[in-house]
């Protein structure tokens, strides 16, 4: 089910079967998924990962590089079949479900993960909170040039490493 004038597409099977697997996985369980993967990942490269106490924090979790504190933003892009890409919303909800923008000092970092992907997109704050939603294509090319470009943020990890907020 490619869009019209697609030729020589071929859907991507693992995507396509990895959706249905989630599909009956409420939205909050998926982010609390991908917390845990994003925070094993991080721990994997040596990072020291700070979780929150309490789950009303801004950020979902930290990590000591050095003597500072980088704040994580941790979310799960999902994969649309009818496009052939993962999505993420960087947005959030406010007590009365609707979406806001984040804030430039809630979070120095989103990390997105793919949802049934190892991979990982490692977002800067200040790019992040530009945009509502974000397209990444880990399992293809992008079959256009128009837009933002996310790729260059496939597993970026040095960004965190190199990151002086000072």
């Amino acid at each position: 089910m490619p869009p019209k004038g697609w030729k020589g597409y071929k859907p991507n099977t693992k995507c396509i079967s990895d959706k249905k697997r989630l599909k009956n996985i409420d939205s909050k369980m998926k982010g609390s998924i991908a917390e845990s993967f994003i925070a094993a990942r991080l721990s994997e490269l040596g990072f020291d990962v700070w979780i929150p106490y309490m789950n009303n924090h801004k950020s979902d979790m930290a990590i000591c590089v050095g003597n500072r504190f980088i704040k994580i933003q941790a979310k799960s892009a999902g994969f649309d079949v009818v496009s052939d890409r993962f999505r993420v919303m960087l947005t959030t909800k406010d007590k009365h479900k609707k979406h806001i923008k984040y804030e430039i000092d809630t979070q120095d970092f989103f990390i997105i993960k793919c949802e049934g992907l190892w991979e990982f997109y490692i977002v800067p704050s200040e790019i992040g909170i530009k945009h509502h939603s974000l397209n990444f294509y880990p399992h293809r090319n992008r079959l256009f040039c128009k837009g933002f470009d996310a790729e260059i943020y496939r597993n970026a990890f040095e960004l965190i490493k190199k990151y002086n907020p000072w």
